[in-house]
């Protein structure tokens, strides 16, 4: 088993820095439209994924721009907010200079299979600036239960694996019906070549983007109890990995192409080695080496 020495190991949880919105509103000559007639979003919640409706900005502003939107259900399966769809903020501040601000929402789901549903968004009031007559988006929220199924067997098999120019082998595993992780959970194996190296994922399907999105938590244990020889038996954890280190915070997503056959990490993955003292990373000693690291690593099938 190859070891990687690893000298840092980035904890810090990252700091943001807050704008104030203290500033004058735009005083030039600006309008305010909803830059999209319709937008598609899936029905259930994908993870790590929000839905923007833009707002575009015509014209040059000098200072900031506020807008505020309210929304209705509207069609024949009207959608109802709060029951299947949550707006972050329907207040945005668009910074002086910018062309488009952004209304943030994302879809509640449920199990059930159902007409897709509607809702439309419209802008009410604008500080700093007009507003056009392109007004409203209609956003559809796409039912995904009944395709499922056929998307969720589609990502069992084999893949080769390219990961920063090196070449392996993976495996997905998914639950079979009647498992309380049937449709929720998949298995991505074969770790350093070993069946028995396994990262459970969360299953996600968003239609409107025909991809699969398997979501990996840092921390997550893909080995434990393995023998090390000098450096004792020991537990390997998913870690994120950067070109400035690792990290134990937040998680790492797996997306597919559209036909579900090929995916690539969002971010870059190694397994962390651990003493053997807890069966969780944040129970247990890092000892400054990764069993496995990959900046980018992308995943083909097998046919």
């Amino acid at each position: 088993m190859k070891l990687n020495k690893i000298f840092a190991i980035a904890l810090a949880a990252l700091t943001l820095t807050a704008c104030s919105d203290d500033d004058d509103v735009n005083s030039a000559a600006c309008t305010v439209s909803m830059q999209e007639q319709t937008i598609n979003a899936s029905e259930d919640m994908v993870a790590d994924i929000y839905y923007y409706v833009p707002i575009q900005v015509t014209g040059d502003s000098n200072g900031p721009i506020r807008v505020t939107v309210e929304v209705s259900g509207t069609g024949t399966t009207p959608a109802t907010e709060n029951e299947h769809y949550v707006v972050t903020s329907k207040t945005i501040t668009i910074p002086a200079g910018e062309k488009v601000g952004k209304i943030e929402f994302h879809p509640t789901g449920d199990t059930e299979s159902n007409e897709d549903r509607q809702f439309v968004m419209t802008i009410v009031s604008a500080e700093g600036a007009a507003i056009g007559q392109n007004k409203t988006t209609v956003i559809n929220l796409l039912d995904d239960d009944h395709l499922l199924p056929e998307a969720y067997a589609k990502i069992d098999g084999i893949y080769t694996c390219n990961g920063d120019g090196e070449q392996l082998t993976l495996g997905i595993a998914t639950y079979p019906e009647g498992d309380e992780n049937y449709l929720k959970k998949a298995i991505i194996y074969g770790w350093e070549g070993y069946q028995w190296a396994q990262i459970e994922c969360t299953f996600s399907y968003d239609v409107a983007t025909n991809k699969v999105r398997l979501n990996i938590p840092v921390g997550a244990l893909v080995a434990e109890g393995v023998d090390f020889g000098d450096i004792g038996v020991c537990n390997i954890f998913v870690c994120g990995y950067s070109s400035e280190g690792l990290s134990l915070g937040g998680s790492i997503s797996v997306v597919s192409n559209e036909d579900i056959s090929e995916f690539e990490f969002q971010g870059g993955i190694a397994g962390g080695i651990f003493d053997g003292s807890a069966s969780e990373a944040n129970g247990s000693a890092f000892l400054g080496y990764v069993w496995f690291r990959y900046l980018s690593l992308n995943m083909t099938k097998m046919q």
